[in-house]
């Protein structure tokens, strides 16, 4: 898996800030998915 590659590849999970493997998996998938529900809110303001 993507993410288990990920953590050996940078070590330390711990230590390797978050915000930067977050970043990283943001950019293949989170984030399509985060801009498409900021997209929906927009058209549909509560």
């Amino acid at each position: 898996m993507l993410w288990n590659r990920t953590v050996k590849k940078y070590g330390n999970r711990k230590k390797l800030s978050v915000s930067k493997l977050a970043s990283l998996i943001c950019r293949r998938g989170i984030m399509s998915q985060f801009q498409n529900t900021v997209f929906k809110n927009e058209m549909n303001p509560k």
